[in-house]
């Protein structure tokens, strides 16, 4: 009888503790953000957004906008809470690499790519198929057709455009 309550209690200890793990690795705090699309995790790791491509600063700059602002910004929104990473099965983490490839879910619930994507700050990545690809893609679009973020367009290059057509026709 004895036995069997160490061998229950030992059982129950083991699931707990792999439960503690689990939460453990997939909740954390966000240090910094590196990049658009790469953070820095408080325990050291740093997660790549699945699916998410960093534009570059020329572009940012081209659309009138200040990369470092931006990249605070998204600091400020992303280490302001915990946030949960949700991992694929083709980018599992490893548990000797400090890079991690996830999708990092707010504090609110909100995708952090999408979030990008919807603000014109990043492009969808189609290098690598995953769940989320189809809707990255339209997010993208809608971003590009309303000419939001990396999207927008001066007038200069509204008026060069227009001329390039008017020579066209």
């Amino acid at each position: 009888m004895k036995q069997r309550f160490i061998a229950v209690l030992i059982l129950i200890l083991t699931v707990v503790l792999i439960g503690v793990v689990l939460y453990l690795s997939t909740h954390d705090k966000v240090e910094q953000a590196l990049a658009i699309n790469q953070y820095q995790l408080s325990k050291g790791r740093i997660v790549h957004l699945i699916g998410i491509e960093a534009p570059s600063q020329d572009e940012f700059e081209t659309a009138g906008l200040d990369y470092d602002a931006v990249i605070q910004d998204i600091t400020s929104l992303v280490t302001a809470h915990e946030v949960t990473l949700e991992f694929e099965s083709s980018f599992e983490p490893d548990s000797s690499s400090v890079d991690l490839h996830a999708y990092m879910v707010l504090h609110d619930g909100s995708d952090l790519g999408k979030h990008l994507l919807e603000k014109g700050l990043a492009r969808a990545n189609e290098e690598h198929t995953h769940p989320q690809m189809g809707q990255y893609l339209e997010y993208e679009q809608a971003a590009a057709d309303a000419g939001v973020g990396i999207w927008n367009r001066s007038d200069d290059e509204e008026v060069q455009d227009d001329e390039a057509t008017d020579q066209m026709e």
